[in-house]
């Protein structure tokens, strides 16, 4: 797993045809804008809610 730091505005490519694009940064809550081909499915992950605690 590859993770990244970017900043409001700043993209990531994925591929030949994938661009990440955080839009919006609010506390804990990122906007992201994903341009993809429209054949291409994209799925949201549900994960269980984190407890609160120290990040690493």
């Amino acid at each position: 797993m590859l993770k990244l730091d970017i900043r409001v505005g700043e993209s990531v490519t994925i591929g030949d045809g994938i661009v990440l694009s955080l839009e919006k940064k609010s506390g804990q809550l990122a906007r992201i804008a994903i341009r993809a081909d429209p054949s291409l499915k994209i799925r949201r992950l549900e994960q269980a809610p984190v407890p609160p605690g120290p990040v690493d």
